[in-house]
């Protein structure tokens, strides 16, 4: 199984300009990504799970109700880049210390949704599809992230 989410890297690259700038922001085009990510995450996960009729039944709706608050979440993370490409040029130290807080938190608070979600995929599907749910949904996470933040110019 080779899991090539490449449109929602290309996604997610599409804001680069406005962060690497470090000006705009990506609240312009924030809902059209967002959305793009959601649709290629799921075609993503429809394609790589097998999962039979009676699995998907239970399955989808606990996915769906992980990406509405997965996406309350990636909010915050917007809104944290978007203070930072803002203030880029003028970043000050506690600026740095409340940003680190709060990615910290953001980290933290997006590992404890992973868990209660893979908790809830696993009471529904076979052990395999569950560790299969859990895999992928990590791949695309890190790609995701990794993307996202690749863009993000270092503080100075």
């Amino acid at each position: 199984m080779k899991i090539v989410p490449v449109a929602v890297a290309a996604a997610i690259l599409s804001v680069a300009p406005s962060l690497s700038s470090a000006e705009g922001g990506v609240k312009a085009d924030e809902q059209v990504v967002l959305q793009q990510i959601l649709t290629d995450k799921r075609s993503v996960f429809a394609n790589n799970m097998g999962l039979t009729e009676k699995e998907s039944e239970a399955f989808w709706p606990i996915y769906d109700q992980y990406e509405t608050e997965l996406k309350a979440q990636d909010k915050k993370w917007f809104e944290l880049l978007n203070i930072y490409a803002r203030d880029y040029d003028t970043f000050t130290d506690d600026q740095a210390v409340s940003a680190l807080k709060v990615r910290m938190q953001l980290q933290s608070d997006r590992l404890a949704l992973q868990h209660k979600y893979q908790r809830k995929v696993a009471t529904v599907l076979p052990p395999k599809k569950a560790l299969r749910y859990a895999q992928i949904e990590s791949r695309v996470n890190n790609i995701i992230m990794s993307d996202m933040l690749s863009i993000v110019p270092l503080a100075r």
